[in-house]
């Protein structure tokens, strides 16, 4: 057995942040290897969304655009909508099952052990239907409030999407430790970022950031091909997009993972003994 990382502690918002960091520059194939089984949802769900941009960047640059509030019509928008929802929901599956598979992994680092990614991911499996019955819930909320802040504006869909990411953020690290699920997932969750909602937001907000680096390769790939007549453009971007998802992902995990382990830290003195009985704890 290797000696544990270090000691749970608690830690300021850039401590968090050059943690994972640090833990991902120096596990970087483990980690990444955490993301590979869920590449093909990526790939898929990149060039699915490619084909849908494409078509309504070229019905809405040889029509009028809607004005602010105001639905588009069109056969193109009725597409979007239930597709959007289905990427998201896909996009959601893959972000949460990486994340139990990445919790369980960085978990294992700090006790010390070394752990294949296989068994990581047959733990989830013991508890997939408390996993997949959050997924469902807290997919189709933010789902729904993004995509419609996004056919209002630009923006709210982009505060909505961090704001319930925050919110839901724990969804993964609560079930494959704490037992819980669905409903009571998403209420611990909640429970858990109030214990310090401006760092949750802050580090939370700055890996969703990064994240969105990921889409504007995706959309500026589309919007130059179609505004340009530049075909090249959008495999690159798809190229791009895929990427930077797999590249960001692990970081982005490990980071809420670190503020999961801050913030319960806080609330109830959690440390490495609760941590291993929770670990192996069945349901």
């Amino acid at each position: 057995m290797n000696e544990p990382y270090q000691p749970l502690r608690q830690m300021n918002t850039i401590e968090i942040l050059k943690q994972a960091i640090s833990l991902y520059r120096q596990n970087f194939l483990k980690l990444l290897g955490v993301i590979l089984p869920g590449i093909p949802v990526v790939i898929f769900c990149i060039l699915i969304l490619s084909l849908i941009l494409n078509e309504f960047f070229v019905t809405i640059l040889s029509a009028p655009m809607p004005k602010a509030g105001e639905m588009p019509k069109g056969d193109v928008y009725k597409k979007i909508v239930p597709i959007m929802m289905l990427i998201f929901f896909l996009m959601y599956f893959f972000s949460t099952i990486v994340a139990a598979a990445g919790t369980i992994v960085i978990s294992e680092f700090f006790l010390g052990r070394e752990i294949k990614i296989a068994d990581a991911y047959r733990k989830i499996w013991k508890r997939i239907f408390p996993l997949l019955g959050a997924i469902i819930l807290t997919s189709v909320i933010t789902g729904l409030i993004t995509i419609l802040g996004m056919f209002l504006c630009i923006i709210p869909g982009i505060i909505g999407w961090v704001y319930l990411s925050a919110w839901f953020g724990f969804i993964a690290q609560i079930v494959m430790l704490e037992g819980e699920g669905g409903m009571g997932a998403m209420k611990c969750s909640r429970t858990l970022i109030k214990e310090d909602s401006r760092k949750s937001l802050i580090v939370i907000g700055s890996v969703m950031a990064v994240t969105l680096i990921a889409w504007i390769f995706l959309i500026v790939g589309n919007v130059m091909a179609t505004q340009f007549n530049m075909v090249i453009l959008t495999p690159i971007g798809n190229l791009l997009s895929i990427s930077a998802l797999i590249l960001i992902e692990p970081i982005k995990f490990t980071a809420i993972t670190l503020l999961y382990y801050d913030l319960r830290i806080r609330r109830e003195g959690f440390d490495l003994k609760i941590l291993e009985e929770e670990l192996s704890a069945e349901i």
